[in-house]
């Protein structure tokens, strides 16, 4: 129920107080008789008092310097005053009962209506904004839209009025950004004003002129839009090695490792390439890094159960596996990877685990072949690595009785030979013109030559030659076989095909055939091995299929173009 106003002086209901003192309304004449002529002690200016009480300031002396009682932002005038307090109109939304909007049903302090829009309901800005604005097709800035363009676009007023733009920086025809500039003018401007933030925060020279000249090959590679998104997540890269290393060439892939991790590595492998492309790092292989990661990881399983009853003895078989890795190395061989080693100790430590955990040992003298057993038929997938440790347990590990671990027995079963028509599918999808040339050629490298996806993503380009008589060659150890000319196809697409996969490369920088991800680095053979799962073989039986045919079947030796 609306209040009913009496007017203080007269007594007369009023349907608004012509003017307020101390909660005391009053109406327009009782404010003339009551409100005496005064002067403004501040401008000299006149104004009414009540009652002649002063002093009274006139209202514009008192409007300087008010402020929002909600937001405390200054307020010359206000949307409302309640009681002593004026608020702004934001603020006096905010005090309003939230009500839902007519579109979407959400709770707003801000619903309105509009009807030179067509908008007769009470909704809230988000719905009101939908209805009335868009992104401009021209400019794609959030705008009210203004009519056509020659495309039948629908533009903004600026884009219509200017439809033919022309950059006045670069002078070419782009999407106007602003008055002064494009699009891609603005975009190469911030892109630019990254590397700049990024070389302020860098001290060493090599480290700063590193970082500006990778920015500036990411915006010359992905555009500058994508790098100015991408140059600021290698920030955090360049100034570890802003801290770390005061000279470039003291970077070594070990000393990178310690520092870094495999995983970190692997992060900011783009960043890594462009510094060994431009030679503002020491140059190395993805093999190399991987190689000390491992080591790394060596070293870290052992450390964690140093502390453990079995920490010295697997310390010992560590040392164990290092010396019989440098004396193949000493010998010529190649000797176990640090992979390998890796797995030694692994199974090495999981085995020790088990039986401390689950059969209470505390002891070496305590292991029995009953819990080698146990421990394999619990976890069968480490009784190839652990046949190292046990040797080693046996003689150094001071045993009652040696510990024997069963051979491993690989038995060639007939479902590993290929279906003559399957295999027959395959050389002929393989041979198909419209085929991709690198599965092709991998295709035709495992099934016709029996060469394992190791040993193809080590095939370099040296290994491509030419005999006497013209014909095109390959190198798989040290007689070059000639290639019949459809498998000769297939490698003459590859090679027109084939570009450097890894970022900053050139075709022409790669020493390998099939070139891997990383600056100068070959093809993993994990990502040979995917293509097993496309054809729905496994590599065993593609292997065996392939020797047996070869070395069975002539006459399908001569369809699949096989010499003797």
């Amino acid at each position: 129920m609306e209040e009913i106003k009496i007017c203080h002086g007269c007594g007369r209901q009023v349907e608004k107080f012509h003017a307020l003192h101390e909660d005391l309304g009053f109406c327009a004449t009782c404010y003339k008789r009551e409100f005496k002529k005064v002067q403004c002690p501040d401008c000299g200016k006149g104004t009414r008092a009540y009652r002649g009480l002063g002093p009274v300031y006139c209202k514009t002396c008192r409007l300087k310097g008010r402020t929002c009682a909600g937001c405390g932002k200054p307020l010359p005038q206000a949307s409302k005053i309640i009681g002593e307090d004026a608020y702004c109109w934001p603020c006096v939304a905010k005090r309003r009962d939230p009500e839902p909007c007519a579109l979407c049903g959400q709770m707003s302090f801000r619903l309105s209506t509009s009807p030179s829009q067509g908008i007769d309901d009470r909704i809230c800005d988000s719905c009101r904004n939908q209805r009335t604005h868009f992104s401009c097709t021209s400019c794609g800035k959030y705008r009210k839209p203004a009519g056509l363009n020659s495309k039948g676009e629908v533009v903004c007023k600026t884009c219509l009025e200017d439809e033919n733009y022309v950059c006045p920086r670069c002078g070419k025809n782009g999407k106007r950004h602003s008055k002064t500039r494009c699009q891609d003018c603005y975009w190469t401007d911030h892109a630019r004003d990254k590397i700049v933030q990024g070389v302020d925060v860098l001290s060493r020279p090599w480290t700063k002129y590193g970082y500006r000249e990778f920015g500036e090959s990411l915006i010359t590679i992905y555009g500058n839009q994508k790098a100015s998104h991408r140059i600021p997540k290698y920030l955090s890269f360049f100034v570890s090695l802003d801290v770390r290393y005061a000279d470039s060439q003291s970077i070594t892939p070990r000393n990178l490792i310690k520092t870094f991790g495999a995983e970190t590595l692997r992060r900011n492998n783009t960043a890594v390439n462009f510094l060994i492309r431009a030679e503002i790092i020491p140059a190395f292989l993805r093999s190399e890094l991987k190689h000390y990661s491992e080591i790394q990881k060596q070293e870290a399983l052992v450390d964690k159960v140093r502390n453990k009853w079995y920490g010295g003895f697997l310390s010992r078989f560590y040392s164990h596996a290092l010396k019989l890795q440098q004396l193949s190395l000493d010998r010529g061989n190649k000797g176990p990877s640090a992979k390998t080693v890796l797995c030694w100790l692994d199974s090495a430590k999981e085995f020790l685990r088990y039986a401390e955990e689950e059969k209470g040992l505390h002891a070496l003298t305590q292991i029995e072949t009953n819990h080698l057993e146990l421990f394999l038929v619990k976890f069968p997938g480490y009784k190839p690595s652990i046949r190292r440790f046990i040797r080693f347990l046996n003689k150094e590990g001071k045993l009652f009785r040696p510990v024997k671990l069963d051979a491993i027995l690989n038995k060639n079963s007939a479902h590993l030979i290929l279906d003559f028509g399957i295999f027959d599918r395959l050389i002929s999808r393989f041979l198909k013109p419209d085929a991709s040339a690198k599965e092709a050629l991998f295709g035709v490298l495992m099934l016709l030559y029996a060469q394992t996806p190791a040993r193809i993503s080590r095939l370099k380009m040296e290994s491509i030659g030419r005999n006497s008589q013209g014909n095109r060659t390959i190198l798989f150890y040290r007689v070059p076989i000639e290639l019949p000319p459809e498998i000769d196809q297939i490698l003459s697409r590859w090679l027109q095909e084939r570009k450097a996969l890894s970022i900053h490369e050139s075709e022409h920088d790669n020493p390998y055939l099939f070139p891997g991800r990383r600056q100068g680095d070959r093809i993993s053979s994990e990502s040979i091995s995917y293509y097993y799962k496309r054809w729905g073989v496994t590599a065993e039986q593609i292997l065996a299929s392939s020797l047996f045919q070869i070395s069975g079947v002539p006459t399908l030796n001569q369809k699949l173009f096989i010499t003797n």
